[in-house]
């Protein structure tokens, strides 16, 4: 057993399902085999629905993933079970389960409705990102080439009864513009759950310091993101590429703020040492070996993330 308790703000193995794809054990990135190896493991999973779908179809595919989700948990409840807050994970932990944290990557599915986010709270959804690469009804997306505007006027009315609920905001597919509408209008904490420092790797998906800043300003937390070409700009990283990246931000006084965001699931391919999340636990080998204190190391692996949750749901 690796002897780390492990936060992951972000995959995409649930939207996964469809191939079918098996949560115990399976050919992609992240499975309970590999996750009930570690001594704690909560796992971020993403919904997620194709772009070229409407209101209607990604709403119909996120109620899809959830059911098999479900199914999914219900079939190996001995080792994992869905968590909302921080006493329930706490709850699973002791129990030594699998902390599964239900999150919506992109608001198409909530339409022009903001009902709909009350109905995902009800599912167990703590996280959403407004938008993923494309532009929908709530702000314009991280993908679009020149984008001038941010979030719209429901945009920002969903960010405030994602405040109101408990559910974390989450920026790390936010256009520049829509980002800086959630820095001013979001009543607490946000997170940026798998982007990495643009000083480092100038890609738009990854946060400029000002940025970063600014997340740390409202004591939010970013997920750094093991996709080479968030890491490096090209197909090939290492674990000392990526911790250029932490290195950054902790020089920017971000001790607190930094936690892990790998994209399991949601990328071609990972770092050169890291293949899936049997490996993470060389990242922290690796960050000790450089003489990293065990206090850092404990924040960036879980305890930031964890307090975030604390401090935000529900």
């Amino acid at each position: 057993m690796y002897s780390y308790t492990v936060v992951d703000a972000h995959c995409d193995t649930i939207s996964e399902l469809y191939r079918p794809l098996r949560l115990y054990q399976n050919d992609g990135h992240l499975d309970i085999k590999r996750l009930k190896a570690y001594k704690n493991w909560l796992q971020f999973f993403a919904l997620w629905a194709p772009p070229q779908l409407d209101a209607v179809g990604a709403f119909q595919r996120c109620e899809t993933i959830i059911r098999q989700f479900h199914e999914q948990l219900a079939r190996y409840s001995a080792y994992i079970e869905q968590v909302a807050n921080i006493k329930e994970i706490e709850s699973a932990f002791g129990r030594r389960k699998i902390g599964a944290f239900l999150t919506l990557e992109g608001g198409v599915p909530i339409g022009g409705d903001l009902a709909v986010l009350d109905w995902f709270y009800a599912q167990g959804v703590r996280c959403i990102a407004p938008t993923w690469n494309n532009s929908n009804l709530l702000g314009t997306g991280a993908g679009e080439e020149d984008p001038v505007t941010g979030l719209t006027s429901l945009g920002k009315q969903a960010v405030s009864r994602m405040n109101a609920l408990g559910i974390i905001v989450d920026v790390s597919h936010l256009s520049e513009k829509s980002f800086w509408d959630v820095a001013q209008d979001c009543a607490g904490p946000f997170a940026a759950t798998h982007s990495n420092a643009r000083k480092i790797c100038d890609h738009r998906r990854n946060l400029t310091d000002e940025q970063f800043l600014a997340v740390v300003r409202a004591g939010g937390v970013v997920g750094m993101n093991m996709y080479p070409l968030f890491v490096t700009g090209g197909k090939k990283a290492g674990i000392d590429d990526l911790i250029r990246h932490i290195e950054h931000f902790l020089s920017l006084g971000g001790a607190d703020n930094i936690g892990l965001g790998c994209d399991f699931d949601g990328i071609d391919y990972g770092l050169e040492e890291i293949k899936g999340a049997e490996h993470v636990y060389l990242l922290f080998d690796r960050m000790r070996r450089m003489n990293y204190p065990d206090s850092l190391i404990a924040k960036i692996a879980s305890e930031n993330f964890l307090g975030l949750i604390k401090a935000v749901c529900r």
